[in-house]
């Protein structure tokens, strides 16, 4: 055996791994970057921030121009720019890094992705509209809200931004209550218990992450495909065996779909049929929700608590979107949270407003919705986050009459 020749192969073989990396992988998005610096865009994201003396583990970058990328195969989402100010707020343009003063505003909006919106321009946000309302005695709206926020950020958002004499309206959606969901109030706490237990490997791959490898990212892509081939329960299609939800096929639902939809669908289900996860992070969100509550009775304000449904919610709405691998509900099914948005209800009381309703009236209306032909009309088809029209709609129920 010629190990000389061995060795000068694998030499010369890696050698063409760490080009091909380099090329595909590695040089493109720096160049990006490169670029984006030069236009004195920023990132976003911002971790460990602190706004008026409250530490949020991450949030939006204060003071900063962001670019978020449009998607090629929906003509409806396009590139947008987003303007922060000096707290991390969404504000016009003109606004970039002012000075956030909370009595120029009375009511302030708080959520997640929903409410950041960054896939809109500032003028198309729900706040965005309440303050290009021409009346003069209509009540001028803050945004703030972050991608992925939970019920944890809300509370300390209302401590943050301090308002007295002021309504807050906290946005809640699915990805509150669902334990497998890693940015939820239950889902972060089980990672912190994770995270004592962390061994070598996992330091590793934080080292190689923080060192923002490309290659490593696509690795981890890659990585989990093939775990989808080899787990086909992430690959079924929603409710392909039972045509109905029903207690008794709870542990089939666990085998056959993701954890993410599998927490869906429990909470579609009875109270009496959820697991103790599922309840135990349901109760974590409505211990915030009460703490919220307590705040704003402090700050002699109003809070609101305001549920936004996913798009699979209705039939038609977030599509293709919805039948990627975590969720795979084809567009003419509706998977509807009616239990726990019943249970909200009970517990929360008048301060709660389920948008489900309204938005389902709404589409009842239009004529191509009828005859279920109307893809789209709340949400982007592949991002699932309200559009325009979506925005638009939580302005006139919400806002426009009060």
């Amino acid at each position: 055996m010629n190990f000389k020749l061995l060795f000068k192969q694998f030499v010369i073989t890696n050698l063409f791994l760490f080009i091909f990396c380099l090329i595909l992988f590695e040089i493109p998005p720096r160049i990006r970057n490169k670029y984006l610096n030069i236009m004195n865009f920023s990132n976003s994201r911002c971790e460990k921030i602190r706004v008026n003396k409250i530490n949020f583990i991450y949030g939006p970058c204060k003071n900063t121009k962001s670019l978020r990328k449009g998607d090629p195969s929906d003509k409806l989402l396009n590139e947008t720019i987003s303007y922060t100010d000096s707290i991390g707020g969404r504000v016009e343009k003109k606004s970039l890094g002012k000075i956030f003063n909370k009595e120029e505003y009375k009511i302030y909006l708080i959520g997640d992705s929903m409410i950041q919106a960054d896939e809109l321009t500032y003028n198309q946000t729900v706040y965005g509209i309440i303050n290009n309302q021409k009346e003069l005695n209509f009540k001028k709206a803050y945004g703030f809200a972050y991608s992925s926020w939970n019920s944890k950020e809300y509370l300390k958002s209302i401590k943050a931004i301090d308002a007295y004499n002021s309504s807050y309206d906290i946005f809640l959606g699915a990805n509150e209550f669902l334990p497998s969901y890693t940015r939820s109030s239950y889902g972060m706490l089980k990672l912190q218990k994770k995270d004592l237990e962390r061994n070598f490997i996992d330091n590793i791959e934080d080292f190689l992450r923080d060192k923002k490898s490309r290659t490593f990212q696509k690795i981890e892509k890659l990585y989990f495909y093939i775990n989808l081939l080899i787990n086909p329960k992430e690959n079924k299609s929603f409710l392909t065996s039972k045509e109905d939800l029903s207690c008794e096929y709870l542990n089939e639902y666990k085998k056959a779909y993701s954890n993410i939809m599998f927490d869906y669908i429990t909470y579609s289900l009875p109270f009496k049929c959820w697991e103790q996860e599922h309840k135990d992070s349901y109760r974590l969100v409505l211990d915030d929700i009460n703490k919220m509550i307590i705040e704003a009775k402090k700050r002699n304000s109003d809070i609101r608590f305001i549920f936004i449904p996913w798009g699979f919610s209705f039939k038609s709405e977030h599509t293709p979107g919805r039948t990627h691998h975590l969720y795979g509900v084809p567009e003419y099914r509706e998977l509807k949270l009616n239990p726990l948005l019943e249970k909200l209800e009970n517990d929360i009381g008048d301060d709660f407003i389920n948008l489900e309703k309204p938005m389902s009236l709404e589409l009842s209306k239009k004529d191509n919705c009828k005859k279920n032909n109307c893809k789209n009309y709340f949400y982007f088809a592949n991002d699932g986050h309200l559009n325009s029209n979506g925005h638009n709609f939580l302005f006139k129920f919400l806002y426009a009459n009060k």
